[in-house]
């Protein structure tokens, strides 16, 4: 049952974070990082429900394994969107940051994290 959790967990991340994004890369990236900030008020402000299981049960293989498949299809999905096929690691980086600072820092996280992502654009041309 509580794998069954974790999974529905994971759709309900994914689906608002992700779908109907702006076909512009850029503006694509800024709405996700947004979209992010903002489900961290609203829902999850105390940081990741898979990092806390992880946490919470180290040893569990199969709460690991959950973990890596939601951050990895994040980061994919993320580079998709940014069209920045060879970014997947810097930017799940990013996002990850954004996460784990939104609940010392709140929104103000954001235009740092949207400052990164565009200096990652940068770097990347």
């Amino acid at each position: 049952m509580v794998m069954a959790a974790f999974k529905h967990r994971h759709q309900c991340y994914l689906a608002p974070a992700f779908d109907d994004l702006p076909p512009d890369p850029d503006a694509a990236l800024d709405a996700l990082l947004d979209r992010i900030s903002d489900r961290m008020a609203t829902e999850t402000s105390h940081g990741c429900l898979f990092h806390a299981a992880v946490a919470a049960d180290p040893g569990s293989a199969r709460l690991r394994e959950l973990l890596t498949r939601h951050k990895a299809e994040v980061a994919r999905k993320a580079s998709e969107a940014a069209d920045l096929p060879e970014a997947e690691n810097a930017l799940l980086l990013i996002i990850e940051g954004l996460t784990k600072t939104w609940p010392l820092h709140g929104h103000a996280v954001e235009g740092h994290a949207q400052s990164m992502a565009r200096a990652l654009r940068i770097t990347r041309e």
